[in-house]
């Protein structure tokens, strides 16, 4: 039985390749692909969604993966792929009160569309798009930290926008961010 496991996962990893463009799987399947394990990478943060997975970044890794607790899904950079990660650097994730789950990367943010089974890149009204840091709140604020300001999510524009600039950050350190629900 052992022996057919990767012949298995091979066949669900063709039908997960060949059928995204037909909606015969869920959408979100479409630009991730389904692993066996995460490859001894270790867990350094993790947030929940609406759909009962869990979402995990690991430490040094240049992937994101998502579990339903059967199933592994990574999700990774690919230059040719708009729908992709941002960037291969992975900083931080956050869960909204809606569910909805942010990704701080090397080049901006990246919010993760369940309809369309993929990441869409969140504009920053900063000259610096390297993210350190991204919270929500339970009020629905979502900020984001870069090398020199506290930005907010602003839902009517779909921009991350200055709350706080900060000339005194050290950009070497990662700093906590904590507000008020």
């Amino acid at each position: 039985m052992d022996r057919l496991k990767p012949i298995s996962n091979f066949l669900i990893f063709l039908t997960l390749l060949v059928s995204c463009g037909r909606n015969s799987i869920p959408p979100q399947e479409c630009t991730g692909i389904v692993v066996e394990d995460m490859g001894g990478y270790q867990v350094t943060d993790f947030a929940f969604d609406d759909n009962g997975y869990i979402w995990m970044m690991c430490a040094d890794a240049p992937y994101l993966f998502k579990t339903d607790g059967d199933n592994i899904i990574r999700y990774e950079h690919l230059m040719d792929e708009p729908g992709s990660l941002s960037s291969a650097k992975i900083n931080d994730l956050t869960s909204d009160r809606n569910g909805m789950i942010w990704v701080a990367t090397q080049k901006g943010v990246d919010r993760y569309d369940y309809p369309r089974g993929n990441f869409e890149h969140i504009e920053i009204d900063d000259f610096n798009s390297y993210v350190i840091s991204i919270a929500s709140s339970n009020s629905g604020r979502t900020c984001i930290v870069t090398r020199r300001n506290i930005l907010e999510f602003d839902s009517e524009s779909g921009i991350f926008r200055r709350k706080v600039e900060m000339p005194f950050i050290n950009a070497s350190r990662e700093p906590d961010l904590f507000f008020d629900n």
